[in-house]
């Protein structure tokens, strides 16, 4: 990683337990497939990130974490989308950090694909972060401001060496992304047959309501993912089951 942005967020899904070292991941004995589809400037191609996608569908990947946005929704990228949904592989994507209702791919592609899992950041009092976009297309919230995880060395910002390890403390929908594809991870561990629209409404219907509390609301999507329950659900096979508030 010459840039430091994935390392951060595959330290938020899956970081190390019970290890002595900064912080734990949602799933810590998830395994991760780095795929690298973007330059040290965190730019590149929407056909590099296609390829990417398709490569780690190919290589067995069962989720994939898109911590990234495009302003435009390029036909191989779409194509990419697809091919993973057919091969039931859930693609959670952030909505990106312009603070505007205005569409960002891949998060975009969630209005028509119910595999893919679109996801917004919140502060930490559940208020919608001022850089999140938002609209008819948002899924899911997610923690995305001062989020602290693990970056390559001599590379963090505000870089923080604990037992001889970097961290960093970063915002972002990217960082929002990762909370929701490790609770997937979670549920797909204790139910690893689950299809990725199934693990969508089970990550949909346990959310904790936010905004106006409503099924819902354009800034927070369905609310605020909710590991406990969403696990709870899985357990029970109550998918279509209504929240209790």
């Amino acid at each position: 990683d010459d840039h430091g942005h994935g390392t951060h967020v595959s330290g938020i899904i899956g970081a190390g337990i019970d290890n002595g070292h900064g912080l734990t991941g949602i799933a810590p004995k998830v395994k991760l497939m780095p795929v690298k589809v973007l330059n040290q400037n965190n730019g590149g191609k929407l056909s590099n990130v296609a390829n990417g996608i398709v490569w780690a569908v190919d290589q067995g990947a069962k989720i994939i974490n898109l911590s990234m946005e495009a302003y435009s929704g390029q036909e191989k990228l779409r194509e990419a989308m697809t091919y993973a949904l057919k091969k039931d592989v859930l693609v959670v994507a952030a909505m990106g950090n312009d603070g505007q209702n205005s569409a960002r791919w891949p998060a975009a592609f969630s209005e028509s694909n119910p595999g893919v899992c679109a996801i917004g950041a919140i502060t930490p009092d559940q208020k919608i972060a001022d850089f999140s976009n938002f609209g008819t297309w948002v899924t899911l919230s997610a923690p995305g401001k001062s989020i602290f995880s693990t970056v390559p060395k001599g590379m963090g910002k505000n870089q923080q060496s604990l037992n001889s390890l970097d961290y960093d403390v970063l915002d972002g929908t990217s960082q929002a992304t990762p909370y929701v594809a490790g609770v997937a991870a979670l549920l797909l561990s204790q139910s690893p047959n689950l299809k990725p629209a199934e693990l969508n409404q089970i990550l949909i219907q346990s959310a904790i309501r936010l905004g106006e509390k409503s099924e819902f609301d354009l800034h927070y999507g369905h609310g605020l993912v909710n590991a406990y329950q969403a696990l709870k659900r899985a357990e029970s096979g109550a998918s279509n089951q209504p929240i209790e508030e």
